[in-house]
């Protein structure tokens, strides 16, 4: 007898760490949006373009509509998207409508640039090792929290519009006289109709 039902198709094969791979316009859009965000943290893009490239690339439904968005783009037009670890370790990191939490361990989990667009972006630095931090921000109707270690010296130079910047200094009190750590911290950027909290948290 004949089975007319149809055929069930077989499962994608998974990458190295058990989690389906992705395939096609996700991957694709995921790859658009961190070049875009690289050009953006090099000065490459003034933020309205960048806005309007990040806009046209989450409402993209094919492959050829992505492409669209950073056709423009310096390479070879035969080159694939990807991101390289390299290239992901020193890129931007960059938020747009969803959550993202980073913890940094080490000098080089810092990355160059944070863009958060209607979105939430915790950055935790009280497992960082003692020294010099960068952190360069854009914040767009969204929140960036970061954690530094109680006594940190954090040194901010945000440029706001309609927005909160502000530190949340420890509750345990630090004795008269007292130094910083060797924590130091310098926030630089701008936000719009959001908010940039920096949180002095004991570890």
């Amino acid at each position: 007898m004949i089975d007319d039902r149809a055929a069930v198709p077989a499962a994608e094969p998974d990458d190295d760490d058990g989690r389906p791979t992705e395939y096609g316009v996700p991957k694709l859009r995921r790859q658009v949006l961190q070049r875009l965000a690289d050009a953006f943290a090099g000065d490459d893009l003034e933020l309205a373009e960048y806005e309007r490239r990040v806009r046209a690339a989450e409402l993209a439904t094919s492959i050829g509509e992505l492409e669209a968005v950073v056709a423009d783009f310096p390479g070879d037009a035969g080159e694939p998207l990807r991101a390289t670890g390299a290239v992901a370790a020193a890129g931007a990191a960059v938020t747009v409508m969803g959550n993202r939490e980073m913890e940094i361990r080490d000098a080089g989990d810092v990355p160059s640039f944070v863009i958060n667009v209607m979105g939430d972006t915790s950055i935790d630095l009280k497992s960082a090792p003692p020294g010099i931090y960068e952190l360069r921000i854009c914040c767009v109707m969204g929140d960036i929290q970061v954690a530094v270690p109680a006594g940190s010296q954090v040194n901010r130079t945000v440029w706001s519009l309609m927005s909160d910047v502000k530190t949340r200094p420890s509750k345990a009190k630090r004795p008269p006289g007292a130094r910083f750590n060797s924590h130091q911290v310098n926030l630089s950027g701008f936000s719009l109709m959001g908010a940039v909290i920096i949180r002095e948290e004991q570890k």
